[in-house]
């Protein structure tokens, strides 16, 4: 299925000098997908799965790497747990989630506490709320 998106070949992430046509582009893509009534949204590049996941809960359909697509075509599923922590979007329920992990790697909990405000939470382009969104 192609969107009807112009520019859709736009690596998100590239487009960082440009910041408002950045949110805008995203907002397309997440749009267009809505409408055209996808049930998946495969995402090429690692830094842009980072940002389109963060929508999922907001849209109809699911955002997956196509790494996890071609996992699947042989057999081999992994959750991906980036995207399940990144739609908590709630630091104290990521690291209630994490905690095994954290203690396993004898971590300072308020230390990741920021690296999780900063660099999971924090790192969002466009709003997750869809009425937060650019007119395009």
């Amino acid at each position: 299925l192609e969107l009807p998106v112009e520019g859709v070949g736009y690596q998100i992430t590239s487009l960082a000098t440009v910041p408002e046509f950045q949110k805008r582009h995203i907002s397309r893509i997440l749009r267009a997908a809505n409408e055209a009534g996808i049930t998946t949204l495969a995402s090429v590049y690692h830094a842009d799965h980072r940002e389109l996941a963060s929508h999922e809960d907001q849209w109809s359909f699911e955002v997956v790497n196509y790494m996890e697509l071609i996992a699947e075509s042989i057999g081999l599923k992994r959750p991906d747990l980036f995207k399940r922590l990144k739609l908590m979007q709630d630091a104290d329920a990521i690291i209630a989630d994490s905690h095994e992990l954290i203690y396993a790697h004898g971590l300072d909990t308020e230390e990741v506490r920021d690296a999780v405000l900063i660099y999971l939470i924090g790192d969002q382009i466009l709003p997750i709320d869809p009425t937060l969104h650019p007119e395009l």
